[in-house]
């Protein structure tokens, strides 16, 4: 019996020595995927002036890292932590980078909404549709009404109308490049709400908001009238 017991602890401690272990690689390994998340926002490339082909292919490829969490995650399979999702990761990713948590937020919806654009057409099941992604390219649809239409990276407010927000990507949204060939370069309401959301984020300026709504709804011009004598 005594042999029976001892046996039985030497087990109880190697089981608890091997989750450790395995608890230990898991955290490690999702701490790496954070900061492979984080290293594609560099704030100083959000500025306007700054090239934008880098800006993109960062976009693209966290995209791409973001995915590749959410399946390591899942090949946990049991033991995954529930409170590991597609938010936790954006959230952990963008509070490594230098932006106000305001910010942090509108990067993150623009990010989730373009993961889900790319799950909407059949992209990321797709090897080429992922290889693009790594090299920071756009991909292409595979599935739905915009089927074989590049998947491009358009604006919530477009830069003619908001020049300082061609860089940042929380501007970004992604849709089919026949999609984006229609949106259109005036300004007008929808832009001013999103511009009023960049300004509560830090982002722009009170006076480019003011001069925006101005453009949008200009004042009546005063008329002057002459008394009759």
């Amino acid at each position: 019996m005594a042999i029976f017991y001892r046996t039985f602890l030497l087990l109880v401690v190697a089981g608890i020595s091997i989750f450790s272990v395995l608890k230990h690689n898991e955290k490690r390994d999702r701490t790496m995927r954070v900061q492979d998340l984080s290293d594609c926002f560099e704030p100083r490339e959000f500025a306007p002036g700054q090239p934008l082909p880098p800006v993109r292919t960062r976009f693209y490829q966290a995209i791409l890292h973001l995915h590749q969490a959410l399946l390591a995650e899942r090949s946990l399979g049991w033991w995954r932590d529930k409170e590991i999702t597609l938010d936790w990761y954006v959230r952990e990713a963008l509070q490594n980078a230098d932006v106000t948590s305001e910010e942090a937020s509108l990067i993150g919806t623009a990010l989730q909404n373009a993961y889900f654009e790319l799950q909407r057409h059949g992209t990321l099941a797709m090897t080429e549709g992922r290889e693009q992604l790594a090299r920071g390219r756009e991909p292409v649809a595979t599935e739905g009404l915009f089927a074989g239409d590049p998947l491009v990276i358009g604006y919530l407010v477009s830069p003619v109308v908001l020049p300082q927000l061609g860089n940042h990507p929380a501007n970004f949204i992604l849709q089919p490049a026949t999609a984006w060939a229609l949106q259109q370069d005036v300004p007008d309401e929808s832009a001013i709400g999103h511009a009023r959301r960049f300004q509560s984020a830090g982002i722009l300026p009170e006076s480019v908001v003011q001069q925006l709504r101005e453009k949008v709804n200009p004042a009546p011009h005063a008329t002057v009238g002459k008394k009759n004598d």
